[in-house]
């Protein structure tokens, strides 16, 4: 399994859990950093996953020390490598030596657009690898059908249920809002403004708590936007325990608006831990969240459509409730790290 660097995000937290997940099963699974480490890596150790450095100052460097890569590479898993992108990395890979099975994941970067000499640079890594992954249905309709690799799958991404085990809604104390909450990189298109935009058009009784957790270039101006329009709001930043995060809202709520999602891991997380999730009407989130039985669906983009799916919760706690349950019992049964682990580690054999 390789990553770019310590510093984990999401995708970063999948591979890793991934990677120990295929130990438990048998397969001698290993996390290769072409980076140097940042400090937030010592995650990795946590869960007992062996690395390996090949200490790069930065990802491009490995077109200036192909071999090295390689043989990094190789020393980690000889047999075959999972890479994080459909990208120049896998025919430096191929170029310099390595003969594993390569198999790049494509998480989405194709969904934003690439320009003319990314989209070259993604053909020519198309035919050096042996399998293309998609983490959904609609992320593998959406890649380019030129030149395209030996083979293509659907796998969708999962979690450690064990780690995000469901709990009740903490009680409020009396006069405390009930709560949503949001989770991702605070930049234009992933929709936090239009969420508080809906808070702000329900009336006192069932207008919600809003948590933001995250960070980037749009969070002063999203606690601009709170103070401007008197919705109570939290930024707590990046949250290393994403599994109490969930457990300590009411409800969950992804409003990706013009930035497409290839998944929505924050919708499973959320629901895993028995949360009921608001999602926008995007076709990767159309396969995890289902109107009316798992949470609500709104058109993307629009505050007044977010705002009434708000106060329908806000107005009905046996609701949540009960698409919270049924939240948890589909994340059992459709996105189980261990049935994505066997699904990789079929690719190998």
């Amino acid at each position: 399994m390789l990553l770019w660097s310590g510093e984990l995000g999401g995708i970063e937290t999948l591979t890793i859990d991934l990677a120990r997940t295929l130990r438990t099963q048998g397969v001698d699974a290993r996390v290769v950093f072409v980076c140097a480490r940042a400090p937030r890596a010592s995650r990795v150790d946590e869960r007992d996953v062996p690395t390996v450095d090949v200490g790069l100052p930065r990802g491009r460097a490995v077109l200036r020390h192909p071999r090295r890569f390689a043989r990094a590479v190789t020393a980690a898993g000889p047999d075959g490598v999972v890479l994080p992108e459909v990208d120049f990395l896998t025919p430096v890979l191929r170029a310099a030596g390595y003969r594993g099975r390569i198999v790049a994941v494509e998480h989405g970067t194709v969904l934003q657009g690439l320009s003319t000499p990314r989209m070259a640079v993604r053909l020519l890594a198309q035919r050096a690898c042996d399998v293309e992954v998609a983490v959904s249905d609609s992320m593998l309709a959406a890649l380019p059908r030129r030149l395209a690799s030996r083979r293509r799958v659907r796998i969708r991404n999962g979690l450690d249920l064990d780690r995000y085990a469901p709990a009740p809604v903490p009680e409020r104390a009396g006069g405390e809002r009930w709560s949503v909450a949001f989770a991702g990189r605070l930049i234009a298109g992933k929709g936090a403004d239009v969420l508080l935009r809906a808070a702000a058009l329900l009336a006192a009784p069932l207008r919600p708590r809003v948590v933001i957790a995250g960070d980037g270039p749009e969070r002063p101006g999203l606690r601009a936007l709170a103070t401007e329009l008197g919705v109570e709001a939290e930024f707590p930043g990046w949250v290393k325990d994403m599994a109490g995060y969930w457990r300590a809202c009411d409800a969950a709520v992804v409003p990706s608006d013009e930035w497409r999602e290839s998944f929505g891991l924050v919708a499973v997380e959320a629901m895993a831990c028995g949360r009921p999730v608001i999602a926008s009407a995007q076709p990767a989130l159309l396969d995890i969240v289902a109107d009316g039985r798992t949470g609500l669906v709104v058109a993307p983009g629009d505050p007044q459509a977010l705002s009434a799916a708000l106060a329908r919760y806000g107005a009905d706690p046996a609701l949540r409730a009960e698409h919270g349950a049924a939240a948890r019992r589909d994340v059992e049964a459709r996105f189980d790290i261990r049935g994505t682990a066997e699904a990789y580690a079929r690719l190998f054999e």
